[in-house]
């Protein structure tokens, strides 16, 4: 279980801090970046107590959660911080957006990995490596796209902002709901 948790925690980790170092601009800052790893972890655990709400008040079957309301909820829950970021007047490039967002998508997804790993005793390693390379490359896919339209909205003339930005946080909705 230690190596699963392990694995669950540190590879994700390191995939970010990657791409991170390969922003060539180097605009973005490693502050905000854990900013949001940790708002991606607060996002985690306000969709998990939502959709919870959801299925124990019988508002929505276990289906219907997985499939339309959790990627809705944790897609917005994890853009909160990206739109707090892009505002700032020392953001400037797209770029910061999509790593911003890929380590909100990261915070998200790593304590997802502690909650699957602590429920099915027994899975480990197997799991833990499966969703490194498939959950969480979605969240944190999910997230850099919101980003990535974020910051391009950013310079744009109102309308087309939120045209761009709303088009980039449903993109991230239907690429989460598909997989």
């Amino acid at each position: 279980m230690i190596l699963a948790l392990f694995v669950a925690t540190l590879v994700p980790l390191v995939i970010l801090y990657i791409i991170y170092t390969l922003d060539l601009y180097k605009t973005g800052t490693f502050k905000y970046v854990l900013l949001c790893v940790v708002c991606g972890i607060a996002a985690y655990l306000v969709a998990r107590q939502i959709n919870y709400e959801l299925y124990m008040h019988s508002i929505l079957k276990r289906k219907e959660i997985i499939r339309y309301a959790a990627p809705v909820i944790e897609e917005t829950l994890k853009a909160l911080v990206l739109i707090y970021l892009v505002r700032r007047p020392n953001f400037t490039y797209f770029v910061d957006g999509a790593i911003y967002g890929f380590a909100a998508g990261i915070g998200f997804a790593v304590v997802e990995n502690y909650e699957y790993l602590a429920g099915l005793q027994g899975a480990g390693l197997g799991l833990a490596i499966s969703r490194v390379l498939s959950s969480n490359l979605i969240h944190a896919s999910a997230s850099a796209t919101i980003g990535i339209a974020f910051g391009l909205g950013r310079f744009e003339r109102p309308l087309r902002r939120v045209l761009v930005m709303v088009a980039g946080w449903l993109m991230a909705i239907l690429l989460h709901s598909i997989f």
